[in-house]
């Protein structure tokens, strides 16, 4: 694995899991995204796990894989996050996931389906959808960008990363009842809290067909008792022209809900990883305040950057890393952006 400490690292740092997708590498996701330079800013950890493979997939077709603490690539990367954590006396109540294709399929975690071929093809990452199901106590919230329900990409032949087309053209289609049963199978017998699950798709993504949206948002709200066809909040051009957000589990306590759907009209493999795009949304929408009423602060620039890349890149994952996750004041974003007594003000008000 290979891992960022920031040069300021955070007392009891948080954690994030950051997937690299298909032919991609722990070094190239490092590059490729925002996360280094928010650790640099916020004082958190990122692990960059890298795939074994030839092609650099990861295995989410496997049943080792598939199951908690069976052995396989999901079970490597707990052991990162559980070496992590002593190492550097980090957070256990802050660990997050996120990754793009193959990266996403890893997040949330994959079974039943058919496995047709061990092709790979190009910014696949199948990860964070099976450690948020394989490892459902390690994980406080999991983003998934461009992947597919977990339990789908199952090889039946048991292989190790291996591809399944069936999947990915979208043509596995189930009940939510289904899908919650799948993500439940792969840790048997487990009954305490699961991460809150983001995920994102694009309208036009030909490696991984946009029906995959549609079975992930069954699967977790189904995982979490939700109706699919009824979200608690649905907004359109949030975070940004042509995205269109749904939520679903929205209370005055968790604003931001516990399951929530990207769809992003006209992007295709993957919904890119966009530390800047829906900054002013961020503000207006989910706090409440314009971005331009944070001129006078002498964080103004951190809060620019760091809120659009929380809520557009990490999801709820760096939000969540601020706000306490227990129902407490959201003082890590407080402090970390220089203007307390606004920030306070309005995050007590949305709680």
């Amino acid at each position: 694995m290979y891992i960022y400490v920031p040069d300021k690292l955070a007392a009891k740092p948080a954690v994030i899991v950051a997937i690299h997708h298909c032919q991609g590498t722990g070094t190239s996701y490092y590059q490729s995204t925002p996360y280094s330079k928010l650790a640099e800013q916020y004082g958190f950890i990122v692990i960059y796990p890298e795939s074994p493979y030839s092609g650099t997939c990861w295995d989410v077709s496997s049943k080792k894989s598939l199951t908690h603490n069976g052995g396989g690539n999901s079970n490597s990367i707990a052991n990162m996050v559980t070496y992590t954590l002593q190492k550097y006396k980090g957070d256990a109540s802050k660990v997050f996931v996120t990754g793009s294709s193959s990266g996403a399929m890893m997040t949330v975690s994959e079974t039943p389906a058919q496995s047709t071929s061990t092709t790979h093809l190009t910014t696949l990452s199948l990860s964070q959808n099976v450690m948020a199901a394989t490892y459902p106590e390690m994980f406080k919230a999991a983003t998934a960008y461009s992947g597919v329900p977990a339990g789908c990409f199952v090889s039946t032949a048991n292989q190790e990363a291996a591809w399944n087309s069936t999947c990915a053209q979208g043509t596995v289609q189930a009940s939510a009842q289904y899908w919650a049963a799948t993500v439940k199978a792969m840790y048997p017998g487990y009954g305490g809290a699961r991460p809150r699950f983001q995920v994102y798709h694009g309208s036009a993504d030909t490696i991984l067909r946009p029906q995959n949206y549609q079975e992930t948002v069954k699967e977790w709200t189904g995982v979490f008792g939700f109706d699919a066809a009824k979200p608690a909040k649905s907004q359109n051009n949030f975070p940004a022209a042509n995205y269109k957000t749904d939520t679903w589990g929205v209370t005055a306590a968790n604003p931001l809900g516990t399951v929530q759907g990207v769809y992003v009209t006209g992007a295709g493999h993957t919904v890119p990883v966009n530390g800047y795009v829906g900054v002013v949304a961020y503000f207006r929408a989910v706090i409440g305040l314009d971005a331009n009423s944070f001129g006078q602060c002498s964080g103004y620039e951190v809060v620019r950057f760091r809120l659009s890349a929380a809520y557009l890149t990490i999801g709820f994952v760096a939000h969540l890393a601020g706000q306490g996750l227990a129902g407490r004041p959201i003082d890590w974003f407080d402090w970390q952006l220089g203007c307390p007594r606004i920030l306070r003000a309005r995050f007590v008000e949305l709680r």
